[in-house]
């Protein structure tokens, strides 16, 4: 058998690492597209018992390692890019903000659904107009509401006190004639 191959580091100085990277792309004039296993649309490789991204791959074997805290960022917007120039080194957050989900889309907006310009409130932006309206309006929702409530607490209280002395009338009845008699002998 022969023995298992290991890098210390993927791709530095390795010729076998960079064979096998190499034969599982296409070059071409724009994108390299990554024909071998991905995840997410992402091109994955294994080396030394991790799986590691292929446009990663490929980029610390064409331009070096991937500094602390920066991310590769595809400016083809193509997952199975592995080409070293449609990369460019980012943070994470520029690199969310770049994208297609629902946060990248809301921080590109400039007005709301209705067309009135955002505005930035201390840490979220909002339409001050929907807003106000959206305020008067469950003002007014609120105050019938706790009006509604207050008239159906005051009938159930009223129900619940008559239970009550149709319940306990007898001894109410005798409570009342023994403190009659206590406050008529003082």
């Amino acid at each position: 058998m022969g023995r298992k191959h290991s890098c210390k580091f993927p791709l530095e100085g390795c010729n076998q690492c960079a064979g096998r990277l190499f034969s599982k792309f296409k070059v071409g004039d724009g994108c390299w597209e990554w024909t071998d296993h991905t995840q997410h649309g992402y091109g994955r490789m294994w080396i030394n018992k991790k799986t590691i991204h292929a446009h990663r791959l490929v980029w610390q074997w064409s331009r070096g390692k991937i500094p602390n805290g920066l991310c590769l960022d595809h400016l083809c917007r193509n997952r199975k890019c592995v080409n070293p120039r449609h990369l460019e080194l980012v943070t994470l957050g520029e690199n969310v903000l770049r994208g297609e989900s629902v946060p990248a889309k809301n921080a590109r907006m400039k007005t709301c659904k209705l067309g009135h310009q955002l505005t930035q409130l201390k840490l979220q932006r909002s339409c001050l107009v929907c807003r106000a309206k959206w305020d008067e309006k469950n003002a007014a929702r609120k105050q019938k509401y706790q009006h509604e409530r207050y008239i159906s607490n005051r009938a159930e209280r009223l129900s619940r006190q008559k239970a009550y002395y149709r319940r306990h009338r007898a001894r109410i009845a005798k409570y009342n004639k023994a403190y009659r008699l206590r406050c008529a002998n003082k």
